[in-house]
């Protein structure tokens, strides 16, 4: 078999994932099946089993959850929310705690939630594991790697098994070349115009999570990402002013992946006036901020909601990335302390 006929090559979408852990977990229910040692693993990552959890009773979409798992003899409900590529949204989890725990069929029962993710973890997902941590006693999140380890134990006994264990194995092990910025290799392929992970990686070089506050509810530094003309484009908030933000953006153009500091606030035709006036004052504090580095001063985007304040094409930096990365991440942060210091001292 190879990955070519795999029926997992096709079938991508999160529905398709829920159907598999459903099908591994119905086998819960069947003592003598060659796959209720794995049912029973797969049940132990998301809550302690006891003697009397001999049944389980799988739905799917109930209140729109994912996957719901009840254990009737003990009174236990699992809440799955199911990932592949994308996030949580809109508190979904929440919601469906609060729905479960009303519904005259599972009120007496004790909730558990798993967040189960097999696809890259980016800072929403992130944020989700810290929400659900702080908020729910039985919150449990399964990544990709955690689902394949266990997985792996039960090679070869089911040729369906065997196909999902190619196929996950596969999107893991993709993650990690493409999440490298460049590749010499490769037709000399910038991976970090082309795909979300590796801006997201680059954008975490420069600012490390240690720098996000989950509890800040403007937001800075988490790395947010989305497309610009087909291109992926991702960006972290360095400030915030009301209905302002300032932000440095990865993104690519004619010449190549770059990294620009930008300004943005979408003002009204009669607010014009006042808005070449705030982004001039930025400006001045980016030029300042950059001192020397002629290459990345800009200027003249006044008429923009989302106006360049520096523009700096990172060509030779990404494909010296093992010799001059830390350099050129130590003069970025150095840009963005002198930059909001600026500000800062415009404010005062």
């Amino acid at each position: 078999m190879t990955i070519e006929n795999n029926i997992f090559k096709y079938a991508t979408s999160e529905l398709s994932q829920d159907a598999v852990i459903c099908w591994i977990l119905s086998f819960y229910n069947d003592k003598n099946s060659k796959l209720y040692n794995l049912a029973k693993e797969l049940l132990s990552s998301f809550v302690d089993l006891e003697t009397e959890d001999n049944k389980i009773e799988i739905e799917q979409q109930f209140y729109k959850t994912d996957i719901l798992i009840h254990f009737p003899n003990t009174k236990k409900v699992v809440i799955i929310e199911d990932k592949t590529y994308t996030s949580e949204h809109d508190e979904q989890i929440s919601k469906y705690e609060e729905l479960i725990s009303k519904d005259k069929n599972y009120k007496d029962c004790k909730i558990y939630i798993v967040y189960f993710k097999t696809g890259f973890y980016y800072d929403n997902d992130k944020l989700v594991e810290y929400k659900c941590e702080n908020k729910f006693d039985n919150f449990k999140s399964i990544h990709g790697e955690d689902f394949l380890a266990i997985l792996q134990k039960y090679k070869n006994i089911d040729a369906t098994l065997d196909m999902y264990i190619e196929y996950l194995d596969n999107l893991i092990e993709w993650y990690k070349p493409n999440g490298k910025f460049y590749n010499k290799n490769d037709n000399n392929e910038w991976y970090v115009s082309k795909e979300y992970i590796a801006q997201y990686n680059l954008m975490r070089e420069i600012f490390p999570e240690k720098m996000w506050n989950k509890d800040d509810i403007d937001e800075l530094y988490k790395v947010k990402s989305g497309s610009s003309h087909g291109r992926p484009r991702t960006w972290a908030h360095i400030l915030t002013k009301g209905d302002h933000a300032v932000f440095w953006r990865i993104d690519t153009d004619s010449k190549g992946p770059y990294l620009s500091l930008r300004y943005y606030n979408k003002y009204k035709d009669s607010e014009h006036s006042k808005h070449v006036a705030e982004y001039h004052k930025y400006f001045e504090c980016a030029k300042k901020a950059c001192g020397e580095n002629e290459y990345c001063k800009v200027g003249k985007q006044e008429n923009y909601f989302e106006a360049t304040l520096l523009h700096i094409h990172i060509n030779d930096e990404l494909v010296n990335w093992d010799r001059d990365g830390s350099k050129f991440i130590k003069e970025i942060r150095s840009i963005t302390n002198k930059f909001l210091a600026s500000v800062k001292y415009l404010k005062e």
